[in-house]
């Protein structure tokens, strides 16, 4: 598994793709440019993934900023130690409180995201998905 970094990684995939399947390379010219969406990566990513389950852009926006205002940073640390009131005050539904509470104590007792970042996609499937709400 490769991890996409740039712009140059996307054409790079692109290119391989339309020599795999040359109708790809008519698809890939309509369809123009793709983005290089990034994300933040580690415990406030997964925060993030989270927070937007299930919802519209604009909810999650909101839910989002007012989780940041309250949990600046969004620490492993205040997220398991934070009571239910002040998680539900910025808009988090209770399952949604009790998967973060799950990765937040997960990243408390030792996962590593940069080392999940390198393992195969099965491997760094089953390490989340044990966490109680992922997946």
């Amino acid at each position: 598994m490769r991890i996409i970094e740039t712009e140059a990684d996307i054409e790079e995939g692109l290119a391989h793709l339309a020599r795999r399947d040359r109708r790809l390379k008519k698809v890939i010219r309509i369809a123009g440019p793709v983005p290089l969406r990034r994300r933040e990566n580690g415990f406030i990513g997964l925060a993030r993934i989270v927070c937007a389950q299930q919802l519209s852009v604009a909810s999650a926006s909101a839910i989002w900023a007012r989780f940041e205002a309250a949990f600046p940073g969004c620490l492993p640390a205040a997220i398991a130690a934070a009571d239910d009131a002040a998680l539900r005050a910025t808009g988090m539904s209770a399952p949604k409180i009790k998967t973060l509470r799950a990765a937040a104590t997960a990243c408390l007792e030792g996962l590593d995201f940069d080392h999940l970042a390198r393992l195969p996609g099965e491997a760094a499937h089953a390490r989340l998905t044990a966490i109680k709400g992922i997946g």
